[in-house]
C-alpha cells in the first residue's frame, strides 16, 4: 500500500536546478509506489485553508526542501500525524562561507541548520558521506536517513557515433567547476594524442573563451568546439557522441559530501569521468567507469590507450549509472524511511 507523500515547494523557484532536483527526487518516491503531491504556495499563506492543513498534517510524510521551509511551516505540525523530512543538500553554511567569507554569517546558518535537524524526523541525504557527516553524532540511531543520489534521467541516443578521443566538459564557469584545471589537463591530452578534441557544453560561452584563451595551448584552441544546450534533449545526444567527461572538484568538505548530477549525466550516456577523488562516496563504487587523477597525477596513455573497446566502455559506464544513479536503483532506498514506522506516531 503507497504512502500519502506532501514535497513543498515554497521559496523554491521554478525550473532553476534545485527545482529540476527536486522534481528528480518525486520521480524516484513515484517509482517506489509512493502517492506523492507537490505542495506551493497560494497568495503568500501556507496552507490556504484548515481543512488543508488537516489533510497535511494526516499525511504520512511531509519533505521539507531546506531549513527555511523548516522554520516557517515547522510549528504548524507539532503534534501531527505527518512525520517531517529533510531533504538536505548540501552544507549550507560552509557554502555561504566559501561564497562570503562571513563568519558571522556562517555561525549563524550553522545554528538554524541545527535547530532544523532536531525539529524533523528523518533525513534525505545525497551521500553516503554526508550521511555520515551529519549523523556521526546520533550514537543511539535515534535519527532515520535515507541515501538519494542525484539521479539522471537523460536517455542515450544509440544512433549517434561516439567518437573516439573525445573529451567534455558539460556546465557553467564558476571557480569551483574547475574549469582553469580541465583546461590545464586537456593542454597535456593533446600535446601527447594527436586526434584529440575537446568539446564544451556551456551557457556561459564568452567566459570560457577568455579562460581557454589565457590557459590553453594554442594546439588546444584549434581542437576545441563549444556549443550552447538548453534542453536534456540537446544534452543527451551531446554526450551520446563523447567518450570521457571531467568532473574536476577541489578536496573540501562541500565536494566530499556531494552528489553532482554531472557524474549521473554522464554515465548515464556511457561517458567514462575523468575526475578528482573530491566526491569521496562514489569514487570506489565506478569502477573502470572513472579514472580518478588530479592535474599532476593524470596520465594520458593510461586514458587514451586504455585498451577498452569504445562501445563495450559505454555500455559498462551505463551499467554504473543503472547500479547507483537510476530513478529504479534510488527508489530501492526509500522504503528504508518507513521501516518500523508504520504504526502512528505523535511528536510531543
Amino acid at each position: 500500500m503507497s504512502r500519502k507523500i506532501s514535497f513543498i515547494y515554497s521559496g523554491i523557484e521554478m525550473g532553476s536546478p534545485v527545482e529540476r532536483a527536486y522534481s528528480r527526487l518525486i520521480q524516484v518516491f513515484q517509482v517506489a509506489g509512493e502517492d506523492c503531491e507537490r505542495v506551493f504556495d497560494r497568495d503568500d499563506s501556507f496552507p490556504t485553508g484548515f481543512k488543508e492543513l488537516q489533510r497535511l498534517r494526516r499525511q504520512d510524510a511531509v519533505v521539507f526542501a531546506n531549513v527555511w521551509q523548516i522554520l516557517k511551516y515547522s510549528i504548524l505540525f507539532v503534534g501531527a500525524r505527518a512525520r517531517l523530512v529533510f531533504w538536505v543538500q548540501g552544507l549550507v553554511a560552509e557554502e555561504s562561507f566559501l561564497k562570503r567569507r562571513s563568519t558571522i554569517r556562517f555561525l549563524i546558518l550553522k545554528l538554524i541548520e541545527k535547530i532544523c535537524f532536531v525539529i524533523v524526523d528523518d533525513y534525505i541525504f545525497v551521500s553516503k558521506y554526508m550521511m555520515e557527516y551529519y549523523l556521526k553524532g546520533d550514537s543511539k540511531g535515534r535519527r532515520r536517513g535515507i541515501v538519494v543520489p542525484c539521479v539522471s534521467d537523460l536517455v542515450p541516443d544509440r544512433n549517434i557515433r561516439r567518437r573516439k578521443h573525445s573529451f567534455c566538459y558539460v556546465g557553467g564557469m564558476a571557480l569551483w567547476q574547475r574549469f582553469d584545471v580541465i583546461v590545464q589537463i586537456m593542454n597535456k591530452v593533446v600535446g601527447e594524442c594527436e586526434r584529440a578534441k575537446f568539446y564544451v557544453a556551456t551557457r556561459e560561452i564568452d567566459k570560457c573563451m577568455e579562460i581557454l584563451s589565457r590557459l590553453g595551448s594554442p594546439g588546444l584552441v584549434s581542437r576545441t568546439e563549444i556549443v550552447s544546450l538548453k534542453t536534456d534533449k540537446e544534452i543527451s545526444e551531446f554526450l551520446s557522441g563523447m567518450e570521457f567527461g571531467f568532473l574536476i572538484r577541489d578536496d573540501n568538505e562541500i565536494n566530499n559530501v556531494a552528489s553532482p548530477i554531472k557524474l549521473a549525466e554522464y554515465l548515464s550516456c556511457g561517458v567514462r569521468v575523468i575526475m578528482t577523488s573530491a566526491v569521496r562516496s562514489y569514487i570506489d563504487v565506478l569502477g573502470d567507469a572513472a579514472f580518478v587523477t588530479s592535474i599532476d597525477a593524470f596520465r594520458v596513455a593510461e586514458v587514451v590507450d586504455s585498451g577498452m573497446d569504445l562501445s563495450d566502455a559505454a555500455e559498462r559506464a551505463m551499467m554504473r549509472h543503472r547500479a547507483i544513479f537510476s530513478l529504479d536503483s534510488a527508489a530501492a532506498e526509500v522504503a528504508a524511511l518507513f521501516v518500523e514506522k508504520s504504526s502512528v506516531e505523535t511528536r510531543v
